[in-house]
């Protein structure tokens, strides 16, 4: 170890410690300078500008290692998994392990973060944003691992080397720098938002995207449920796009086609999906995500039972107000229409809603669940179920192979109530929809009288629809639902241009013309690509019927749902619209 070589202290996660004002913190490997790293000299040990000494922290280097610990009074400076310091741990385990890597390694790992790579025989091409730190200091390449302490072996004069041991091919893989922007490699990044049930529904929506960019990749997903954890550190802004958390419509085809022609290298998914549109057909989303198995001892009910499951917890205090719960008479009617024996599973704890259950269904069981993996592995596996107004519970039932789904149209789950929003599998003969009339969930606790008026209005109106019934529903809802930004074709160079305050907007922080476009110029009716509506009308008159008959709003509405993916021209050849308004 060359003791006059600055060293970055790099924890188990892959950040790096640094003392800045005095305080410990950690840091993205991106964000460390010299004066954050760790310098040994003779007469003192230095961490940045502060110098160690017994007083503060006890230093212990671990030679066989590489690595060092601090400890102060028995206890051990531990890198948490969350970003944080703490001095809890009273032995030095993985986490106590700061990994001492030359600032010279350091350089050379931040200079491949920021460059594009191609295999020289072009099998793989190779974006630095993948290029990432990943636990017990490991260095993630592309689809690749190596050992820290290699980096100065993998990474040298101006190339990666990645062996044959670890690359499971017959020759060594040799990458070099891209600057081709063809060789650039779309991203998906995942910022995962809520429940087990929200986070596997980003993913779906992911895979459905990546279904039409075979080459583009997802990440940060967090699916421990699955044993899918790829979790990393944010990714640049830069030429990215953000769908922003409340966008619960997704235009799929649009945002694949705008990764795929490299309009934007990274597609931000931090928003909740809240559409059955927006994921694959179900086949395939059993095959993504198969029954979970890390669930013990889960019951299974046959096919002469019903279970309704029951949430109840947070949702009785009007955590949402479109989280309803649903009354005894609806599980009476749903009883009375399928002629099972009912078992009522899930969040059973004492309270006054679950009473009227009980008194509702004397002779029924009542099974408390017993965590939200065991409990979708139970339903997952139900043989027949009543779903409750929920997405943890929609999602089992729909990854499920039950023989029967009672869904209620009620709440979040009802499409005109909640716009943009769509549960209602039309096409799956195991779900059969019950429609409840409009009504905001009432907090059991503070109002139990309204609560259960609410309930016995909820329960006299609920009534099963047939299947025409509920198509009929869907198809009224979506005609008063708010247009929403379709970016299939979308020209960033027209974009910009057509509208010259843009440039200035995307100098002051916005990383895409495309995001601008989706969260601003939508709605102030710029036009995202050129589009000339005399000629669109008169070269292809059946759009101009199509809307003459009131199937579409405008003839660049015609065009954007349906004259695009048919070749229709927008405009002349060689000729844009100035105006840039729809």
């Amino acid at each position: 170890m060359d003791r006059k070589e600055p060293y970055a202290l790099m924890s188990f996660h892959g950040s790096v410690m640094v003392m800045r004002d005095g305080v410990c913190q950690l840091q993205d490997p991106r964000n460390v300078t010299p004066d954050d790293c760790l310098h040994i000299q003779p007469e003192n040990i230095r961490l940045g500008k502060t110098i160690i000494n017994s007083r503060s922290f006890s230093t212990d280097f671990h030679t066989g290692r590489d690595t060092v610990s601090f400890s102060h009074g028995g206890t051990f400076l531990t890198a948490e998994a969350d970003g944080s310091l703490t001095t809890t741990a009273t032995a030095c385990q993985a986490w106590e392990h700061f990994r001492l890597v030359p600032l010279s390694s350091l350089v050379t790992f931040h200079a491949a973060m920021q460059a594009f790579w191609r295999a020289e025989d072009d099998s793989i091409r190779v974006r630095g944003v993948h290029i990432h730190t990943l636990p017990d200091f490991w260095i993630r390449f592309g689809p690749f691992r190596f050992p820290l302490e290699q980096i100065d072996q993998v990474m040298k004069d101006g190339t990666v080397t990645i062996g044959k041991s670890l690359s499971a091919t017959p020759h060594d893989l040799v990458f070099h720098h891209d600057t081709s922007p063809a060789g650039h490699t779309p991203v998906i990044w995942i910022k995962p938002l809520g429940n087990t049930a929200n986070r596997a529904m980003q993913y779906l929506v992911a895979r459905h995207i990546q279904h039409s960019v075979p080459h583009a990749t997802i990440e940060n997903i967090f699916l421990p449920e699955w044993n899918i954890d790829t979790r990393t550190p944010p990714l640049p802004l830069e030429n990215g796009c953000r769908l922003g958390w409340d966008r619960f419509w997704i235009d799929i085809a649009g945002l694949a086609d705008c990764l795929r022609r490299g309009v934007i290298e990274t597609l931000f998914l931090d928003s909740f999906s809240f559409n059955i549109d927006h994921i694959p057909p179900r086949a395939i989303c059993r095959r993504i995500l198969p029954a979970t198995t890390m669930a013990e001892d889960v019951e299974v009910f046959g096919p002469d039972t019903i279970v309704c499951n029951i949430r109840a917890g947070e949702v009785l205090e009007n955590a949402h107000p479109d989280y309803i719960v649903l009354p005894p008479e609806y599980y009476r009617l749903v009883v009375q229409d399928c002629g099972l024996e009912p078992v009522f599973f899930g969040q059973l704890d004492d309270n006054a809603y679950v009473d009227s259950l009980r008194r509702a269904f004397p002779h029924a069981r009542f099974i408390h669940g017993r965590g939200p993996e065991h409990d979708f592995a139970v339903l997952q596996r139900a043989a027949n179920i009543a779903i409750s107004v929920s997405t943890f519970s929609w999602l089992a039932a729909w990854l499920g192979s039950a023989q029967r789904v009672y869904m209620p149209l009620g709440g979040m789950f009802n499409p005109n109530q909640n716009k943009l929003q769509n549960f209602m599998p039309l096409e799956e003969q195991d779900f059969r929809f019950v429609l409840l009339p409009t009504c905001q969930a009432e907090n059991l606790y503070r109002n139990p009288e309204q609560f259960f008026h609410k309930q016995a209005f909820l329960g006299h109106n609920a009534r099963i629809l047939t299947r025409g019934q509920a198509r009929k529903l869907l198809d009224r809802s979506r005609r008063h639902w708010p247009p929403q930004p379709l970016v299939y074709g979308f020209d960033a160079a027209y974009y910009t241009a057509a509208h010259p305050e843009v440039q200035d907007e995307l100098h002051n922080g916005l990383p895409s013309a495309l995001e601008h476009y989706m969260h601003n110029g939508f709605h102030r009716g710029y036009a995202p690509h050129p589009f000339d509506a005399t000629f669109y009308g008169m070269t292809h008159p059946d759009a101009a019927l199509a809307v003459a008959q009131g199937h579409y709003a405008s003839l660049h509405e015609h065009y954007q749902k349906k004259g695009i993916f048919l070749g229709y021209e927008a405009c002349p050849a060689g000729k844009r619209d100035q105006t840039g308004q729809n």
